[in-house]
């Protein structure tokens, strides 16, 4: 199981830019986000076999009010670009909490194993 304290993530609204002809790419909210990968401490990353539990606890910076549905994305991608794990597919149970607000917003995200995927030879 490992723990990281991240900044508080930017909601699915404002993660992508869709483009006036059809394109969508990430924000420039997105990418600052993203960034903050580079920042995170070394991990013995998960193996692609493995199927994970994530707790999501979104400190916000307001008290505006926000659907805690459109922050997990943001987040998962982050934990994916860092490494912690292969692909955000392998997260079996995503658990998301509002908590109270800090100045400057975070969230505090615990991943752990459920189990292993077993391969046949």
């Amino acid at each position: 199981m490992i723990t990281v304290t991240l900044p508080f993530p930017p909601s699915v609204n404002t993660y992508y830019r869709h483009l006036p002809n059809g394109r969508t790419l990430l924000s420039r909210k997105g990418r600052l986000f993203k960034a903050f990968a580079s920042e995170l401490p070394e991990f013995q990353p998960f193996a692609a076999e493995d199927r994970l539990r994530v707790h999501l606890q979104l400190y916000p910076p307001t008290r505006r009010s926000f659907d805690i549905d459109n922050y997990g994305k943001s987040v998962l991608d982050l934990l994916q670009s860092a490494g912690v794990f292969p692909n955000d597919n392998q997260v079996d149970e995503l658990y998301v909490e509002r908590r109270e607000v800090v100045s400057g917003g975070k969230s505090i995200v615990t991943i752990e194993r459920l189990w292993k995927i077993k391969r046949t030879p």
